[in-house]
């Protein structure tokens, strides 16, 4: 049973209250790994899944149910408005050669007894109990399937929201470094060294930089937004990432069958279930056998006095062996047949479909991680020695041996190779989800 996963990582709930609860604590860095554990244990959709799964363990037990003794209690009155005629011989009452017709019975009839039945035999019972097993397997599976996305999903948010954030940070060093730079410049105008579109430029460059932070600050309160969304938080709570690491881990290529994933795994146990439906409709054909029992009292009279004295109730019981022998039904259950069949092939495609689909989304990971790994190697040199001309520069400004068109120069440099560098990393993180996701490993971004 996996009903347990409502309450998967109750113990630290009580660890991220102080995170969720900005009143209290204000915002507080959080880690990928307790949005992911937290995520599984909040999010209203691993909720769902998981209750599905106990519909599908109750559905098991509704099944068991058609295996007991069912007994019912039922009690009914009669009000013989007119009784029935029937036609005697003459004979009976001393009248030969004549029909004489008498009237039997009593107005009012009641009735109150228990009735019994235990079935016997019935394969179509025998064929729903092993559909319902197999439902709560397709139901588990689908919930692990649920999970997985899920996880995907708060990994991808918190990776971007991670790299915007040292964006972010990044962009506020060079501001902070510009800041120096424009009260050089200013100083220097004043003193007549440069003219007043130079120092013009300058201001400009720094209210860009300026606006590019806040169009950075935000897109993180956007991305924040969505991972607090994956993980079930409220929205307003303050919550910040850390910072993205400038080197990718060692990462182990997984092992890629697509037959292995969970998605071809949840077709072709769906694709039993159809398969089991058609031995459950054909199990129709067969005959059916079931014990029934009754025992019940019963009262007549002309008038409503049943209670009172003198009111006399008759036992009565008897002991029933029902075979029911289906013979025809208008080809009912030959077209159901027909209908699943075509339910079968349907599935074939998309099983077939759905490989297609996986193995391309590994080999374009696949791709994406080989680029972008030759790419981030590249782009770290680039940033190596772009930070090295802006710093000679810098210093050569200063000295009055440096344009500012050279400084500015090299300072775009410098913000391109940072942007093309943090870009390299969150593709090669996506594409290690990916990877991970399609090969069905996913929950590795737990440990």
């Amino acid at each position: 049973m996996k009903t347990k996963s409502i309450h998967f990582g109750t113990a630290l709930l009580f660890m991220l209250v102080p995170i969720i609860n900005n009143k209290a604590w204000g915002q507080q860095s959080i880690s990928l790994t307790d949005c992911l554990t937290y995520g599984l244990a909040h999010n209203p959709g691993i909720e769902k899944a998981a209750l599905e799964t106990q519909r599908s363990e109750s559905r098991v037990d509704e099944v068991y149910a058609g295996f007991y003794p069912q007994i019912k209690a039922n009690a009914s009155l009669n009000d013989n408005l007119k009784l029935q005629t029937s036609i005697l011989p003459g004979e009976i009452f001393n009248q030969p050669g004549q029909m004489i017709p008498v009237q039997f019975g009593t107005q009012y009839n009641v009735t109150a007894g228990i009735d019994v039945n235990q079935v016997l035999f019935d394969p179509g019972l025998l064929s729903g109990l092993k559909i319902a097993n197999q439902s709560i397997e397709v139901s588990e599976m689908s919930e692990e399937l649920t999970q997985e996305q899920l996880l995907f999903n708060i990994a991808q948010s918190y990776y971007s929201a991670q790299i915007t954030s040292t964006r972010k940070k990044i962009i506020e060093g060079n501001l902070k470094n510009l800041d120096t730079l424009v009260m050089i410049t200013k100083v220097k105008y004043e003193n007549d060294f440069i003219l007043k579109t130079d120092y013009d430029r300058m201001t400009i460059n720094k209210s860009n930089l300026e606006t590019e932070i806040s169009t950075l600050e935000l897109n993180l309160e956007k991305q924040l937004r969505l991972l607090k969304y994956y993980c079930g938080m409220p929205i307003d709570s303050a919550i910040s990432v850390g910072s993205a690491l400038d080197e990718i881990a060692a990462f182990q290529l997984p092992e890629y069958n697509s037959a292995s994933t969970l998605d071809m795994r949840l077709l072709m146990m769906q694709k039993e279930l159809y398969a089991m439906n058609i031995s459950l409709v054909r199990s129709g054909y067969i005959p059916s056998l079931s014990l029934g029992f009754r025992y019940a009292y019963q009262a007549m009279r002309n008038d409503m006095k049943f209670f009172g004295s003198g009111a006399e109730w008759y036992p009565m019981s008897y002991l029933t062996l029902n075979l029911s022998i289906p013979i025809f039904d208008g080809f009912a259950k030959h077209r159901k047949v027909q209908q699943l069949q075509i339910d079968i092939m349907k599935n074939e495609l998309d099983q077939k479909s759905t490989s297609a689909y996986l193995d391309m989304q590994y080999q374009n990971a696949l791709s994406d991680l080989s680029i972008n790994n030759k790419s981030l190697e590249i782009q770290k040199k680039n940033m190596a020695l772009a930070a090295d001309v802006y710093r000679m520069t810098k210093i050569q400004y200063e000295a009055n041996m440096s344009s500012l068109a050279d400084l500015m120069n090299a300072e775009n440099t410098l913000k391109d190779a940072q942007s093309n560098y943090m870009a390299a990393l969150v593709r090669i993180k996506i594409a290690q989800l990916e990877l991970l996701k399609t090969t069905g490993n996913i929950k590795s971004v737990l440990q």
